[in-house]
């Protein structure tokens, strides 16, 4: 019925809007198919582009999938906050139900799925060797070094490939530009928290470079219900990256290398009663510690007006080590603790590489071809027990067509073939298509409809398949791929050249052998449908006030248990005010909120709204450095908001609260180096 009458309403839609004479040039945006590629190697996408879904630089709204873009300045506007918190911010979009605090691992959730594809500069962050094919976006959360963010849902993903089947949000890396600069940050809060931070970034016509370090560290606010304690739950980031681009043949080329080391040390304190094993509560010391290295090369060549290319390698290396304290010894899961201390350790390693060639086959007409090669290697151990490992290889091959069609149709098609060593073959097709009117009657006003469809696989973990028994989650050698057949249709209307905007969308991922964990083991769950509708508003009068305001309705139902998916709510709203009145001020105010949702089969999280506003204001100039005062409050409603439970006393409630009401300030200072004392780069 739903379906019924959503495509009534599109229909009226496209009738409406038939009647026009003509359409000029000045009534259609550029597609972004024609956009020289040097545009890319330069790093200057507008905010009307998006980069992830072609691997080139085309435009957002005639891509026919439903996409959102955060720009450098998007993050500038909130004093460069958590990248949770500007994701929280966008439509049909969740991250951190389920964690137990800062640094802790946590689902990012797009339309009630968390099979995700995250990636940082082309690389996937997600551990080879993880208990479950979740990103690690816990810890690459600071948002200071990235340029922009997209997010892409639903299954559209050819050139993305598997691990794509919800969505996809990719971040690109800073790049230098114009005279050398520097910026140093110091803030500091609540919980203990502060941050270091010193960037230093410039380039020219020949050469770019840009390399920052961040220290962040906070003994973070989670609470424990039923004990009145906030518990061990420190985290400690270091951050370090390095992006460097040269270009050669009068800047068609260009090789570029953006290398990131994170060192993360997380304690693990999220069991407050432990009698019932015979460990006392005052010896808990139990923390995480993870190192993570990705570096990702990349070759562009513009060969003429009609073929361009690029090359590519990255590996992302993850090390994760859990040290337990001296408890025992004792027998948990068949591991024994031994004294002084257990340590456990994962070790995973993905190598990628391959090529892209796009074809500008007519004006109207670009076609892409691409191949892929994935490695993956994982070793898992523990004190007192064998150490395990497994490795998989996959080979990609795929094809993408992009039609233009008048400047009113645009169609995309493509397939993916992969093979891989442990999981089989797959065939993952998908299209999309946008269809962009003028308004009648109404100048500067526009209809979009678009609509896509997908289908994607999502393989296990090796750990999933080959770990050890003895962590809690026991591992299924029989565990099958998952697969998903995804669509959706949707409407933009924009008014005012774009000032102001609706978007309404409704979409559809039917999951087959679906992941989950049934206690004490992985196993495939036969089918699981998530559906819903999306709204976003956003209104942009001019250049000093942006609104944007967002609905999600999301009906996530595993249909051998017929309940809700596990920390999906059917009911969210979030959005952000940005308020600059003037250029050295800016002010904002973000929320987000969602109704109840299902931690497990017996339990249940409570709704919540999640207020957060700051602002940032340049007190003086001094020669060539201008200093900032910027400050932040989180969380300005003061509620306990569950994010989880615990394993203490059940009589307690066992919930695991975010922090209450906190606070961030600091100095912000950016420096240019004085133009005659630059030398040309």
């Amino acid at each position: 019925m739903r379906s019924k009458i959503l495509t009534a309403l599109l229909s009226a839609t496209l009738l409406a809007n038939l009647p026009v004479y003509a359409i000029s040039d000045a009534d259609m945006r550029d597609d972004g198919q024609e956009a020289e590629v040097k545009k890319v190697l330069y790093g200057n996408l507008t905010d009307k582009q998006i980069y992830s879904l072609n691997n080139y630089a085309a435009d957002a709204k005639t891509s026919g999938a439903s996409v959102d873009i955060i720009t450098r300045e998007d993050i500038k506007e909130q004093n460069s906050p958590f990248i949770s918190q500007l994701l929280n911010q966008t439509m049909s979009l969740t991250y951190g139900q389920g964690s137990g605090g800062m640094g802790q691992p946590a689902k990012l959730i797009i339309r009630g799925s968390d099979r995700v594809l995250f990636t940082v500069d082309g690389v996937r962050i997600d551990r080879v060797e993880g208990t479950a094919r979740t990103t690690e976006i816990q810890n690459f959360l600071l948002s200071d070094d990235y340029e922009r963010i997209e997010i892409v849902r639903g299954a559209n993903g050819t050139i993305a490939g598997h691990t794509a089947s919800g969505g996809m949000v990719a971040l690109q890396t800073r790049r230098g530009s114009g005279r050398l600069k520097t910026e140093a940050e110091s803030m500091f809060g609540s919980y203990g928290s502060f941050k270091e931070r010193f960037a230093v970034m410039g380039g020219g016509d020949k050469f770019d470079h840009y390399t920052a370090v961040t220290w962040f560290k906070t003994d973070d606010g989670t609470e424990y219900e039923g004990y009145g304690m906030r518990g061990n739950n420190s985290y400690n980031n270091l951050n370090v990256v390095g992006n460097y681009g040269v270009r050669f043949l009068d800047g068609k080329a260009e090789l570029r290398n953006i290398s990131r080391y994170t060192r993360a040390k997380k304690f693990m304190e999220t069991n407050p009663d432990h009698d019932w094993m015979g460990i006392h509560p005052e010896k808990l010391d139990d923390y995480a510690l993870n190192h993570y290295f990705t570096d990702s090369l990349t070759w562009k060549h513009e060969v003429n007006d009609r073929w361009d290319y690029d090359l590519h390698a990255n590996v992302f290396h993850s090390r994760y080590t859990s040290h337990y304290g001296e408890y025992g010894p004792y027998t948990y899961w068949g591991w024994t603790m031994t004294d002084p201390e257990s340590v456990s350790t994962y070790n995973g390693t993905r190598f990628n590489m391959g090529s892209q060639q796009n074809f500008k086959l007519a004006d109207w007409n670009k076609l892409s071809v691409g191949y892929n090669y994935e490695v993956e290697h994982a070793r898992f151990g523990a004190t007192g027990m064998d150490s395990e490992s497994s490795s998989t290889q996959q080979h990609d091959v795929y094809a993408q067509d992009c039609i233009n069609i008048k400047d009113m149709l645009f169609i995309r098609g493509g397939a993916r073939l992969m093979t891989n060593s442990k999981y089989g073959t797959w065939v993952l097709p998908n299209a999309s298509a946008a269809l962009v009117l003028p308004t009648f009657k109404l100048e500067g006003s526009k209809t979009t409809l678009r609509g896509s469809w997908g289908m994607n696989v999502n393989n296990p973990t090796l750990y999933q398949r080959y770990g050890f028994e003895g962590y809690g989650y026991l591992p299924n050698p029989n565990l099958d791929p998952e697969r998903v057949n995804s669509w959706d249709v949707g409407i933009n209307q924009s008014f005012f050249n774009d000032k102001l905007s609706f978007d309404f969308g409704y979409f559809d991922s039917r999951y087959k052998d679906y992941i989950g964990y049934e206690y004490p083991q992985y196993k495939n769950v036969s089918k699981v449908n998530m559906s819903g509708y999306e709204g976003k508003i956003t209104w942009k009068p001019n250049e000093k006030f942006k609104v944007i305001v967002n609905y999600t309705y999301t009906d996530a139902e595993n249909k051998e248990t017929h309940s809700q998916v596990n920390l999906v709510s059917k009911n969210r709203v979030n959005g952000v005010i940005v308020w600059s009145p003037v250029e050295r001020f800016n002010a904002y105010i973000g929320v987000e909120g969602g109704d109840a949702r299902n931690y497990d089969l017996k339990r249940k999280l409570s709704g919540y709204v999640d207020v957060n506003l700051g602002g940032i204001v340049r007190l003086f100039t001094w020669k060539d450095a201008k200093f900032y005062l910027q400050g932040d409050l989180y969380n300005l409603l003061n509620q306990k908001i569950a994010c989880g439970y615990h394993y203490g006393d059940s009589s307690k409630g066992n919930k695991i609260f975010r922090q209450g009401l906190n606070f961030r300030i600091g100095m912000f200072v950016k420096y240019d180096l004085p133009e005659k004392n630059k030398e040309t780069l």
